[in-house]
């Protein structure tokens, strides 16, 4: 597994807010995604699926499907982070008891870690380094089978009711 060290800034050396950091990592995962995922999934499933979450702002930051992602910014460090993480991932697999697995992403928009929660088990770390070498993984994963549909809104939003 890869390691990572964080500054806790972006690209000018400034400090970034949470939801600076939010909506940037939104925008990398609708691009990661094109190269893991079938266009028609990524513009009728998975960009809804963001917009309407991002729009809402609930937790999890962000949420796609099966996969959670919680971005830690200013005083929290990774650990932090983690611990909501692995409460809304437990969150998730109780919404949705039908789920074999949940995926969970935390990050500082630098470094991040990637877990998978299977049913009846603990978070176990799939990987761990740089944002951009984590994201890709766990959207591969998310991208292999078919995107859950684990809240009625989703469906709502992906029939564009």
């Amino acid at each position: 597994m890869g390691s990572c060290t964080s500054s806790g800034t972006v690209g000018s050396g400034r400090a970034v807010s949470r939801d600076e950091l939010v909506r940037a990592l939104a925008t990398s995962i609708i691009y990661e995604s094109l190269w893991w995922c079938k266009g028609h999934v990524v513009r009728y499933v998975l960009m809804p699926m963001l917009k309407r979450h991002l729009k809402t702002r609930r937790k999890p930051d962000i949420r796609l499907g099966n996969l959670v992602v919680e971005v830690v910014a200013g005083d929290d460090s990774i650990d932090v982070g983690r611990q909501r993480l692995f409460r809304y991932m437990r969150e998730l697999a109780s919404m949705a008891p039908w789920l074999k697995a949940v995926r969970g992403v935390v990050t500082d928009g630098t470094c991040a870690e990637y877990y998978v929660l299977k049913k009846g088990g603990e978070p176990e770390l799939k990987a761990r380094g740089d944002l951009g070498e984590v994201l890709p993984e766990a959207l591969a994963d998310l991208c292999a089978s078919k995107v859950p549909i684990v809240d009625p809104g989703d469906i709502a939003v992906i029939f564009g009711v």
